[in-house]
């Protein structure tokens, strides 16, 4: 699955928008005064001004090859690195994955995760030029079960990961939507509470596009 553009909503459009262009250095692709658009790589990325903002999780693919150049680099940034478990640079080995993450101005959960299964090398030195795409994007819900068996009716997404009731991962490397129950789990690395956070998407699987709108905890898709 790949995320070929996403739709997020921010409370403070200003300091985001100084995070991602100024701080991390991203390329800034268009902007007015209530939303800028930034490149992740093949991803579009859109933050649009509003008072209902909640914070997300999403994660950017990265080099497969450049993970141990993450921590430093962030610091580097001014940038505070969670740790999870009392690591900075953390290895899902379930996942073949070495992951960091990191708040951004408005308080959302973003991590740079390099797939070693991705043939995603650079010899390159790593800044946000570099980065591939926007990988995950979360989705919390009250019923997974419900939403996977309509993801997979409607768009045909394969379970990547599944831990119980109440988390699965959707899609594969490339890209990911991450589900889980909003009142059993939390999020990675700090326990932050899971709420419904609006976003839309345009996605690819199989060849085809669908877009995807998740508002007030309900997701809606229509083939494009």
């Amino acid at each position: 699955m790949k995320i070929k553009s996403l739709k997020l909503l921010t409370k403070n459009i200003r300091a985001q928008k100084a995070f991602y262009i100024h701080q991390l250095g991203a390329e800034l692709i268009d902007e007015n005064k209530t939303s800028f658009q930034i490149r992740v790589g093949r991803t579009e990325l859109t933050f649009c001004q509003s008072e209902n903002a909640h914070p997300y999780h999403a994660a950017f693919n990265v080099p497969s090859n450049h993970s141990r150049l993450l921590v430093p680099w962030l610091k580097k940034k001014n940038i505070a690195v969670q740790p999870l478990h009392n690591e900075e640079l953390v290895d899902f080995r379930n996942w073949n994955a070495h992951s960091v993450y990191f708040y951004d101005a408005d308080q959302n959960i973003m991590e740079f995760i390099a797939r070693h299964d991705l043939a995603s090398s650079s010899s390159s030195v790593f800044d946000a030029a570099q980065w591939l795409s926007v990988s995950e994007i979360g989705m919390p819900v009250r019923r997974i079960e419900q939403c996977a068996s309509q993801l997979s009716r409607e768009i045909g997404f394969p379970v990547y990961d599944a831990v119980g009731d109440s988390f699965l991962a959707l899609g594969d490397p490339e890209g990911l939507l991450i589900v889980i129950d909003s009142e059993k789990k939390h999020w990675l690395p700090n326990g932050d509470a899971a709420l419904p956070a609006d976003f839309s998407a345009i996605i690819e699987q199989n060849g085809k596009s669908f877009q995807l709108d998740f508002r007030n905890g309900t997701l809606h898709t229509d083939a494009m």
